[in-house]
């Protein structure tokens, strides 16, 4: 049974709904169901999948920990089919290109030993057309001169040599394969414990300063939600404290205050 199956059969015996869930681990309905139907695209970073993946299932009865393996190995498979299709890929084009050298070169071959041919039969008929010529010059002795029709060997060598064979295109080093999987399941291994997510439940204003430097100024509209790396802490001035709260691994933080109020929080990145 998937991951996501199991979730939701633990959610159905324990009677609870996705907004009574939500209520309880501050994990939005809409990112629970999305874990119950194992589409992961819609939760915003990898690192937030597996915890939420974790905190659902500890909460229902299952062992969340496990479920994360499962999970993990569920996406290295994901990642080694992929490899080998983009080797596959590779190994096509070569041998596109290969084929594409080849048939260019017979037909080269061809085009030149056509050339050759044509050449070489001239030259034949004009040495031909010179010994007769000759012959004609002495036609009066025709009864005592013996005329000799050389023979006309056509002989036509061909010494192609065999086309190289073009080198196969080296594969990608560990590391470029490693950014192409980066780049399209969003993954960055060492990060998870390094990330803070920002998410408004709320309409509201914010500035985010990150290790002492402001990353964001401006107004956050309700379920928006924005990632942000730091190695110390982040401080954020909140224009509507009942508007934001802080994903930080898989503890979820705030709102802080009410409708309306301001007020300054700091949170460090490390636990």
């Amino acid at each position: 049974m998937s991951i996501g199956d199991r979730l939701k059969e633990a959610r159905q015996e324990s009677g609870l709904s996705f907004k009574e869930i939500q209520d309880s681990i501050k994990v939005r309905a809409k990112y629970l169901q999305a874990l119950e139907e194992e589409n992961y695209k819609l939760i915003p970073g990898e690192a937030y999948v597996r915890a939420f993946i974790k905190g659902y299932g500890n909460f229902l009865g299952l062992n969340g920990k496990e479920l994360v393996e499962e999970y993990k190995e569920k996406l290295k498979k994901e990642r080694e089919a992929l490899e080998k299709e983009l080797e596959q890929e590779e190994e096509e084009q070569s041998t596109g290109i290969f084929q594409n050298k080849i048939v260019s070169s017979i037909i080269v071959i061809i085009v030149l030993l056509v050339i050759i041919f044509v050449v070489y039969n001239i030259f034949l008929l004009n040495k031909v057309n010179d010994h007769y010529d000759n012959a004609s010059q002495n036609i009066s002795d025709v009864n005592t001169s013996e005329i000799n029709q050389p023979e006309l060997p056509l002989t036509i060598t061909d010494n192609l040599t065999q086309a190289a064979l073009p080198e196969n295109s080296k594969k990608k080093s560990s590391e470029q394969l490693a950014e192409l999987l980066e780049e399209q399941f969003n993954i960055h291994p060492d990060e998870s414990d390094k990330i803070i997510t920002i998410m408004a439940v709320k309409r509201s204003w914010l500035q985010v300063a990150v290790d002492g430097r402001i990353e964001y100024e401006g107004i956050m509209e309700r379920e928006q939600t924005i990632d942000f790396q730091g190695s110390d802490v982040i401080e954020l001035k909140i224009g509507n404290a009942a508007g934001i709260q802080v994903q930080k691994g898989e503890e979820i933080l705030g709102p802080w205050g009410n409708e309306g109020e301001v007020l300054t929080k700091v949170i460090k990145f490390d636990n």
